[in-house]
């Protein structure tokens, strides 16, 4: 496709109908558009969105809104305005190409350099229609340098978690970890995150039970939600039951209560992995899905979504990178990124089509029940892991939830309302009024054809067209 920055300086010339403004009115309206409000079912054809100080005020049938002397009226005509995306799972400082040892896994650059290398990325998610993100990760002295670039420049909403809660460092530790000897240093590191202005707390894989319990105490009295991966000593139910709001990941975790490996599943996908490559991989995981407990886990997912516990799904993470990957895509990674990546792709060329069916029919069956279940499934590119690029992963992800068998309206709201209820933004990611003015205004239907999403003609941010 064309550059969306390139579409987007085309859009303003055929878009912008502007009328004679005055200063004693400052009102937005995109008139005669097909609006994809996401809080609600299919589409409103031929209807006109109203905005004043960056909020929607009114979506109503084209002309109901009687434009107003001092109106900025845009017409239109043949687009559809979805909200502005949402990458729920994104590392914004990571480093994109492959981490060599003793070398950090964030960006490691200091001062200027580094501000310049987060704004890029930022810049890159508004091209590509995601007005927001939600950082799952990364060095603590950075966490300023993202909220000063939010005050100087339009960027997207940055959600951050900061560094990670981890148990004590390991052979695999990465820089974005603080680190937890037990549940004694719960208090003071969630003290320290809350003091820096972090949105949530991440957990990861090596925390035990009593750490766990600790930092969900921490959380709780600054009203921090936790969020993050199952770790290894703790069963699923244990995790929600004991405060994770939100599952980073499907794969194996959510399963593993039901399986003859309990806990040790992970790993024994690992080991596979480490022995026989990705053929290894894929093929332990179907051992463990195909012989679980489906009774075992349909009580567990009616629990979570009893719970209103959400789910990043990232399927692209758990099939062959070929499923996402194709020469357009390759050529916008950095080189370093870019060789990273043809590797991977090389060391999965073993893997039968028939085992990827396999994984896909496991995948898609999956999804199904937890989204039957009432789980609250979320989109996210876990963007640069596996090759993901800053902002166009996206659109790939959502094109997989829906050959994974979600509809295009649920692959939609994965990436905006859901994302948002996550974050607890309760006015953003949809379109109706009084939600925020985050919107992408695209060529193409999405919910006949997700590939739509990549037709972008404007991309607003509270209210604003970003223009760059």
């Amino acid at each position: 496709m064309k550059n969306p920055v390139h579409r987007l300086a085309a859009a303003f010339a055929l878009l912008a109908l502007p009328m004679q403004a005055t200063a004693s009115h400052a009102r937005t309206v995109i008139a005669n558009t097909t609006v994809i409000p996401i809080s609600s079912e299919g589409a409103l054809p031929g209807h006109d969105i109203v905005i004043e100080d960056g909020r929607i005020t009114a979506v109503v049938p084209h002309d109901r809104a009687r434009p107003l002397e001092g109106d900025t009226v845009y017409d239109g005509t043949d687009l559809f305005a979805i909200p502005g995306l949402w990458d729920g799972h994104t590392h914004i400082a990571s480093r994109d190409g492959p981490n060599r040892d003793g070398e950090e896994a964030s960006v490691h650059l200091e001062g200027p350099e580094a501000r310049d290398t987060l704004t890029r990325r930022l810049d890159a998610y508004l091209a590509w229609g995601v007005t927001s993100v939600r950082d799952t990760g990364m060095r603590l002295d950075l966490v300023p340098v993202v909220r000063a670039i939010e005050g100087e420049r339009p960027t997207p909403r940055v959600a951050l978690s900061g560094p990670l809660l981890e148990g004590p460092r390991h052979q695999w530790s990465k820089d974005v970890e603080l680190n937890l000897e037990g549940p004694e240093d719960a208090e003071p590191a969630v003290a320290r995150l809350s003091g820096a202005g972090v949105d949530f707390l991440k957990v990861y894989g090596g925390l035990n039970p009593e750490t766990l319990a600790a930092v969900k105490t921490a959380a709780d009295a600054r009203g921090l939600a936790l969020a993050g991966h199952i770790p290894f000593t703790v069963t699923t139910r244990e995790a929600v039951r004991g405060g994770l709001t939100d599952i980073e990941h499907t794969y194996v975790n959510l399963i593993k209560d039901c399986t003859e490996a309990g806990n040790g599943a992970f790993g024994s996908v690992l080991g596979a992995w480490m022995r026989e490559g990705y053929t290894g991989r894929y093929t332990r995981f179907l051992e463990l899905y195909d012989g679980h407990d489906r009774a075992q886990c349909d009580a567990l997912f009616a629990e979570l979504g009893e719970r209103g516990t959400f789910v990043t799904i990232t399927p692209q993470l758990d099939l062959p990178l070929r499923l996402v990957m194709d020469e357009e895509a390759l050529a916008a990674l950095s080189p370093a990124a870019r060789g990273g990546c043809r590797n991977t792709l090389e060391a999965q060329e073993s893997v039968a089509p028939e085992l990827e069916a396999r994984m896909m029919a496991a995948l898609r069956d999956h999804y199904a029940r937890l989204a039957g279940a009432g789980v609250t499934l979320v989109a996210g590119s876990d963007a640069p892991t596996d090759c993901q690029g800053f902002g166009r992963a996206l659109h790939k992800v959502l094109e997989l939830h829906v050959a994974l068998g979600l509809s295009e309206q649920d692959a939609l709201a994965s990436a905006t309302l859901n994302a948002a209820r996550l974050v607890g933004v309760a006015d953003a990611g949809y379109l109706a009024e009084g939600a925020q003015a985050d919107m992408v205004l695209l060529t193409a239907n999405p919910l006949e054809d997700i590939t739509a999403t990549r037709a972008i003609a404007a991309v607003m941010r509270q209210g604003a067209f970003i223009t760059r």
